[in-house]
């Protein structure tokens, strides 16, 4: 079977009588046999390539090109090109389609024009008739050419839109991603400002806080006061009561305490039992007045949220940021760790004067030099 057999074997889709041929064939002719080898590797591409075998297609093809070029055969390499753009787009792999359709493109084009220039010479001493035939016929091959560059420029729209899909697509993706990562480190950052029981502010978030109002305080020269409290007796709580009965009681200190500030954000618990209320804006004076309201509220608590025989009851201490005695803009605590010590001080007198009472520091006066 010759090169013409085998060619039209394979239009026959006479595949297997074709390939048999062409695999007896390649144990004659070798590399060397560069214009039998070039159009073997060629039908052998277009065998694999109808039995979809597609990268044995291109293993065939790669080799007949590399046979095509060294011999300069630009009709035949025009052949494998094309088919290697088919089998590229049978793979979905439409980028690498393009390529080899603009190449086979390009190359038709030039044996085209080489074809013209030699047309140019020999219509000079032929007929009108055969040199007008011969205009027409490299029209229509002209026009073949545009419907052809036309189809690719179809395709690559087709990429284009493709490439503006997926890029929207990951930009959503990116997007949906980013807008749950801020909404998680948002969640974390209440976590870890939140203390996990009562859900108040916890000693570095109400520490914070209370640094802000301190200096608010110094600057507009207001007063600002603090009160510190936690449960008396609370160790014997959870020895006698047990743990789970513990915390029902600091959930109702810290209720308690909300509902005297109105404001969940001016409260905090800072220790096991031991919580912390902001006063802004609030003399000694209405910080005392608070102090025993809350102290009051929590020791009158009956069995309706804890049992009859549990007696629960509260310390607190007070402290406020005024001015020293007889001095403008001088203040005894020079920041707000002097202020707490101060609260923390007068905690401990109560706790000293037998528990369920309250006491306020004392402002010392200023010695003046």
């Amino acid at each position: 079977m010759s090169h013409f057999g085998v060619e039209f074997g394979i239009k026959l889709n006479r595949l297997n009588e074709a390939e048999k041929y062409l695999t007896e064939a390649a144990a004659v002719i070798n590399e060397k046999d560069l214009a039998d080898y070039s159009f073997m590797k060629l039908f052998m591409g277009n065998i694999k390539f109808q039995q979809a075998h597609y990268e044995e297609a291109l293993t065939e093809l790669e080799q007949g090109e590399k046979a095509f070029r060294t011999l300069q055969n630009d009709r035949g390499l025009t052949q494998l090109l094309q088919l290697k753009s088919d089998v590229y787009a049978a793979m979905n792999n439409l980028p690498a389609a393009y390529g080899a359709l603009l190449e086979f493109v390009a190359l038709t084009k030039k044996i085209d024009d080489n074809s013209f220039s030699h047309q140019t010479t020999e219509l000079k001493v032929k007929f009108d008739t055969s040199r007008i035939e011969s205009e027409n016929q490299r029209l229509i091959e002209n026009q073949n050419l545009k419907e052809q560059e036309l189809a690719l420029l179809e395709k690559n729209k087709s990429l284009q839109h493709i490439i503006l899909l997926l890029t929207g697509f990951i930009l959503t993706i990116v997007s949906i991603f980013a807008y749950k990562q801020v909404q998680r480190n948002r969640q974390l950052q209440v976590i870890a400002l939140t203390d996990y029981l009562t859900k108040l502010p916890n000693r570095r978030h109400i520490y914070a806080q209370a640094a802000q109002y301190f200096q608010q305080a110094l600057k507009q020269q207001s007063p600002f006061s603090v009160i510190i409290f936690d449960a008396d007796h609370f160790k014997k709580i959870n020895d006698n009561f047990g743990h789970e009965l513990g915390d029902r009681a600091l959930l109702t200190i810290a209720s308690a305490g909300k509902a005297l500030t109105g404001n969940k954000d001016l409260i905090g618990r800072i220790g096991g039992e031991e919580f912390l209320i902001l006063l802004p804006n609030t003399d000694a004076e209405r910080a005392d007045e608070l102090a025993h309201q809350l102290q009051a509220h929590i020791s009158r608590l009956g069995a309706e949220d804890l049992p009859a025989e549990l007696k629960l009851t509260v310390s607190a201490g007070v402290a406020t940021l005024a001015p020293q005695t007889n001095t403008e803009n001088t203040y005894q605590d020079k920041d707000f760790a002097s202020l707490l010590k101060r609260a923390d001080d007068a905690l401990y007198e109560a706790k000293n004067a037998g528990r369920n009472c309250v006491k306020a520091a004392r402002n010392e006066a200023v010695s003046e030099s």
